[in-house]
């Protein structure tokens, strides 16, 4: 398997899935002495080494904004506001599902200059069954303050409206968001269909692109540790490239 699916030309990823479907079926063949899976985890090695994978390029913003105004043209406002919050917070797919609505905070504008914008607190310590960030942190707080987002705040506003405050913060049936924006992008003639984790690597690219963030702002509001890891994320030059 591992030989063919290389020499079909598809991405090691494959054959890392088929072993941790077989792990999880038959946690016995992970024993060291499995001399089957040991060869098959060699022939993986080998697939990786020599055709190693690649991450999906970051949407330009004039693409985001596109996919955000068809979504809205059809009626999709809240699939939208999932678009527009993953790319301009930086999030991942994972985190945008357990955003509640008390996640988002309002300003407070007599409060002082401090606290004029939109504020989204990510992994409250102080909610029970809070889980910590990739990186292990918790109560992370992002802020709405670019003046080029500043569009967004009353949207933010009728979304949070009326709302219980341990509602979902984007209340969409699972998988939803993922199949209307590749829905919605195979129709905008996008081949490879965008994913949502791309949505995660396109915030970070535009921001670096225009010079609203530098690298070191990017970094805390990615929520990175590593440069490395900031590295793998910003791709600015390859919005110019796309456009």
């Amino acid at each position: 398997f591992m030989n063919a699916g290389f020499l079909e030309g598809d991405g090691g990823y494959v054959g890392s899935r088929l072993l941790a479907a077989l792990s999880y079926i038959r946690p016995e063949l992970g024993r060291p002495c499995d001399m089957a899976v040991h060869r098959a985890k060699q022939a993986l090695r080998g697939w990786k080494r020599l055709a190693p994978g690649f991450s999906r390029l970051p949407l330009p913003w004039e693409v985001v904004a596109g996919i955000a105004m068809l979504m809205l043209s059809e009626g999709l406002w809240v699939e939208a506001m999932g678009v527009l919050i993953s790319v301009i917070f930086y999030l991942r797919p994972g985190e945008l599902v357990r955003l509640q609505v008390r996640s988002l905070v309002p300003p407070l504008l007599l409060a002082g200059a401090g606290h004029r914008h939109w504020t989204l607190i990510m992994h409250e310590q102080e909610h029970e069954g809070s889980k910590a960030s990739k990186t292990g942190v918790l109560d992370e707080s992002l802020i709405l303050d670019l003046d080029k987002y500043q569009f967004l705040a009353p949207a933010l506003a009728k979304l949070v409206a009326n709302r219980p405050s341990s509602a979902p913060l984007i209340d969409l049936p699972s998988g939803r968001l993922a199949h209307v924006l590749a829905s919605i992008g195979s129709r905008l003639g996008m081949k490879p269909s965008p994913l949502l984790y791309q949505l995660h690597h396109s915030g970070p690219s535009i921001d670096f692109a225009d010079q609203s963030h530098d690298l070191m702002a990017i970094k805390r509001r990615g929520r990175w540790r590593s440069d490395s890891s900031l590295r793998r994320y910003e791709k600015g030059a390859q919005i110019t490239k796309q456009l």
